[in-house]
């Protein structure tokens, strides 16, 4: 028999893993007591309760949750779960979940040095305007090579001297100048589907420096830490920010000379 009493289990349904392995996680609630086991369904249409189709697993009664790696991406799955006791059948709600390529990051929950979002996390800043953003610095191999920051030292009126966002920096600087390599460097660079890359500023830099590359992440350490990266922070008509890996050390280096780039993007808290 099969009863809707208020003992019936209940269902939570997670992707927890995507590409080409998906994964759904679901996470099973039963306040029943005493059962003999857990039968999990699933369906790629809604289920009718008297006729359900055969179980895809059953579970002991001391199962809290199931990893489904049967499912296919660009699908969508629909679960319910009963337990079982003697001839009584609980059955709960019906829950469902849409399995997609690419699940999306979660920035909120990432700690520092976490491989995320195409790079590696390094925290969050604070705007003097109070906007906060999500830092993701780009791996080593998202660094370039020694390269300017411009090809002119003219750039009288230049507005690119924002501490915080180095993205309204890197739009800024793109109408003063004609050949920005390592500009250009951040803006053509794309991992793992991303595309948002910019030059970071000033404070994003450090935030990188005194999260990633101080503390030895790997991705930080195995390029020459000694040398002064750029920001887009500019300084003067003719200069921007630097800073070293290894230490901290700022440098306002004229804007004409070779330094390496590390890319950053950032996603709103």
């Amino acid at each position: 028999m099969i009863t809707n009493d208020q003992t019936i289990p209940s269902l939570t349904l997670e992707q927890t893993a995507d590409g080409q392995n998906p994964v759904v996680t679901a996470s099973i609630t039963d306040s029943a007591g005493s059962v003999d086991e857990l039968r999990l369904y699933r369906s790629e249409t809604p289920m009718d309760p008297q006729a359900l189709p055969a179980p895809i697993v059953v579970l002991g009664a001391a199962a809290v949750s199931h990893d489904d790696d049967t499912v296919a991406i660009d699908t969508n799955y629909y679960y319910r779960v009963a337990s079982v006791e003697g001839g009584l059948v609980r059955l709960s709600a019906e829950a469902s979940v849409a399995v997609v390529e690419t699940l999306a990051p979660d920035y909120a929950n990432a700690s520092v040095g976490d491989e995320i979002g195409g790079g590696i996390y390094a925290g969050t800043i604070t705007y003097a305007d109070a906007r906060q953003f999500h830092i993701i610095a780009a791996k080593s191999a998202g660094e370039s090579g020694s390269m300017r920051w411009s090809f002119s030292s003219s750039g009288s009126g230049i507005t690119a001297e924002d501490p915080d966002d180095g993205y309204q920096n890197t739009q800024e600087a793109l109408g003063f100048y004609n050949s920005m390599p390592a500009i250009e460097h951040c803006l053509d660079y794309t991992n793992d589907g991303f595309d948002d890359w910019y030059m970071p500023s000033e404070n994003e830099l450090n935030l990188v420096v005194q999260n990633l590359s101080i503390p030895d992440h790997p991705e930080f350490s195995i390029n020459n830490q000694l040398v002064y990266r750029w920001s887009s922070t500019m300084k003067s008509s003719d200069s921007a920010l630097t800073q070293r890996f290894s230490d901290g050390v700022t440098f306002n280096q004229n804007v004409t000379q070779d330094r390496p780039v590390r890319p950053v993007r950032r996603v709103p808290v």
